[in-house]
């Protein structure tokens, strides 16, 4: 039998447990976890998320060296976060809310779950074969 790569790759997603803001326990809606299913970064829609933000962030990055930055530089930051991470969400659960993964992730109250879900995905280990899943 061959070498089997494939043991090594990343897995396309992983599964977040959002915790709650002091970080003791898992954030609970009606008695159940919000659960958030995240696509890896080695995945098609997390290297399209990651590609998508890169250019975005370079094109700025031109305008600002040419001195023609953007008026509203902030803004476009933030709906380019929350672009990328609108990306690399596959399913959010236990978390009704009106507008799904959009108006989550551009809700400035909600940040501490769009900080966890961009950690989740930092972290490669959460999409590796070999280590358990959270």
């Amino acid at each position: 039998m061959g070498f089997d790569v494939s043991q090594y790759e990343l897995e396309d997603t992983s599964v977040l447990t959002v915790q709650n803001l002091q970080r003791d326990d898992d954030l609970l809606v009606d008695g159940k976890p919000v659960l958030i299913t995240i696509y890896g970064p080695g995945s098609a829609q997390g290297v399209k998320a990651l590609h998508r933000a890169g250019r975005a962030a370079q094109a700025r990055l031109q305008l600002l060296i040419r001195g023609k930055a953007e008026k509203n530089a902030a803004e476009a930051a933030d709906a380019e976060r929350v672009d990328k991470l609108i990306g690399i969400t596959a399913n959010i659960e236990n978390f009704p809310i009106e507008g799904g993964a959009a108006a989550l992730y551009a809700n400035p109250k909600l940040g501490d779950m769009a900080d966890q879900v961009e950690a989740h995905f930092a972290d490669k280990s959460n999409f590796s074969k070999a280590s358990p899943k959270p």
